[in-house]
């Protein structure tokens, strides 16, 4: 098993909320019924709320930028936006249950009839944990990595995409995955 920024704690002091009030997420819930599947837009919105300013300064740099860098940052700009819908009862996980009720560390999530309990997964598992993720950083990733009982860490130095499609990814993590792959199998 390889886990990719995989966020579990939602209560990490440097975890980025958006926090909604009980009629919020009632309202919230009622819109994401609304659409099947929810769009990828919906994911975007909710990143783009963690910090707004943040997007802003990095399209505001776009001028400053050569050309190398204009066509990596457009590459993974598109990349960025080339999201996945998903199914109603993903996106109400992933979007209220998970963040606003922190069910996955308090050991409230079931997925099918069955309850997900880390200490219970024995197969060899790999946790990349970018050591600059804004959107999944280390105090929320970390605890799921702490619970499994054959976890190796792998914290490269970089961000959240950045650790799929920024330049040095190949290096921090894609050959350190395949050797890890290669040394357990």
């Amino acid at each position: 098993l390889i886990l990719f920024a995989t966020p579990w704690d939602f209560s990490a002091p440097e975890t980025p909320h958006v926090l909604l009030d009980p009629t919020s997420q009632t309202l919230f819930r009622q819109w994401i019924g609304q659409s099947n599947p929810v769009p990828p837009a919906v994911t975007q919105a909710l990143f783009y709320l963690i910090d707004p300013w943040r997007v802003h300064a990095k399209y505001q740099n776009f001028p400053n930028l050569n050309a190398a860098e204009r066509t990596h940052f457009l590459a993974v700009e598109q990349w960025v936006n080339d999201g996945v819908p998903l199914t109603q009862q993903v996106a109400e996980e992933c979007f209220v249950d998970w963040p606003q009720g922190n069910i996955l560390a308090t050991h409230q999530w079931k997925v099918g009839r069955r309850w997900i309990e880390p200490q219970s997964i024995t197969i060899p598992t790999l946790a990349v944990i970018p050591q600059r993720d804004l959107i999944v950083p280390t105090g929320c990733a970390l605890p799921l990595a702490q619970q499994l009982p054959r976890c190796d860490v792998l914290s490269p130095d970089c961000g959240h995409v950045g650790m799929v499609v920024g330049r040095r990814a190949k290096t921090e993590v894609w050959e350190p995955v395949v050797k890890w792959i290669e040394g357990k199998f």
